[in-house]
């Protein structure tokens, strides 16, 4: 048995390990990475959730309204019929029927004995349904108007979620672009500069450069090999920026297939045009907030404002000194009001 646990966990390990070992690996231009990040980004994803909770809250709020129904069934075995005290109200009536009888010479006076007395049987039954209709309340029809608003308010949320995407993962892509084109521009320099290095070393074994002039251009290729290694770190810093804004785990593969197009960049002109706020969804979210408002108002309001509900119930009971309130012809009492 021993032998067994171990082979199935050696197994587990190996699955493990290869699951790992097999990398996923993604191919995006700009729009296919904004795509997949409008179907696969946390914040988005969160946002469509909220979305779909919001109108099932409409319908939750609608249902209110609606008649509710319910059916229940209760059985009870009281192991003991629960006791309850009884003053002696018998005694003085049959002392006062005797005395008008003339069968007693005097009157017994009441007195303040009281007496456990057990009331039921030890099985009991009932079964019932009961309807509620809301007919009128305030409340519920600012409710359904808030509910809505609420609605629209998440609609909105999520436009807004999908638009700050989408701008994240174009500042995103473009920035690990004009990371890899300036890091091109360093690899020709340190080329240029080993070059240059590699010049001036023979130079100056030949006695025809000075010391100072060989550990100058040591000191710039020094550095410039350095900013060339801070440059491929911050390329991959980049990268990981790009990979969360798309939704894609940190450790996968992926290339970028767009390139920067300078000429396109150089035909970019400033607007003209006078920005409208109000077509702004920042601005339409404000207002959506603030019509909630308004209705939530109006439902402290609408608190002082009486409400009418009509109900009714039908159920029966059964009572008995055995388990048989189950079979067919036991009696059983009907209980029905509105």
């Amino acid at each position: 048995m021993r032998n067994i646990k171990v082979i199935l966990l050696l197994m587990l390990i190996c699955i493990n390990a290869i699951g790992q070992s097999v990398d996923t690996s993604y191919s995006f231009s700009l729009k296919q990475s904004i795509d997949f990040a409008l179907q696969n980004q946390k914040n988005v994803v969160n946002a469509q959730i909220d979305t779909e909770i919001s109108h099932y809250k409409v319908k939750e709020t609608i249902g209110m309204g609606l008649p509710q129904i319910s059916l229940n069934f209760d059985l009870k075995d009281y192991l003991k019929v629960p006791t309850q005290f009884i003053s002696d109200f018998i005694s003085p009536n049959v002392y006062r029927i005797l005395d008008e009888e003339d069968l007693i010479t005097e009157t017994k006076e009441p007195s303040n004995e009281i007496f456990p007395v057990q009331f039921g049987a030890r099985w009991n039954a009932t079964g019932g349904i009961t309807a509620t209709q809301l007919i009128f309340d305030p409340s519920y029809l600012i409710g359904v108007k808030a509910s809505k608003t609420f609605n629209e308010l998440s609609q909105k949320n999520l436009e807004r979620t999908k638009i700050e995407t989408a701008i994240a993962v174009t500042k995103a892509y473009y920035l690990v672009l004009l990371l890899k084109e300036r890091k091109k521009v360093i690899d020709a320099n340190v080329e240029r500069l080993k070059k240059l290095l590699s010049d001036t070393k023979v130079l100056y074994e030949n006695g025809f450069v000075e010391k100072i002039d060989l550990d100058r251009i040591q000191v710039a290729n020094n550095n410039i090999e350095t900013e060339s290694e801070n440059f491929k770190r911050l390329i991959e810093n980049s990268e990981y920026t790009l990979k969360f804004q798309i939704g894609i785990p940190y450790n996968t593969m992926l290339t970028i297939t767009d390139s920067l197009d300078f000429e396109a960049v150089k035909n970019i002109r400033a607007t003209t045009e006078i920005v409208d706020p109000a077509k702004r969804i920042e601005f339409s979210i404000l207002k959506t907030q603030e019509h909630l408002q308004e209705y939530n108002v109006k439902r402290y309001k609408s608190q002082y404002y009486p409400s009418l509900v009509a109900y009714g119930n039908l159920s029966t009971n059964a009572q008995s000194t055995e388990f048989n309130v189950y079979e067919i012809g036991h009696p059983w009492y009907p209980i029905a009001f509105i």
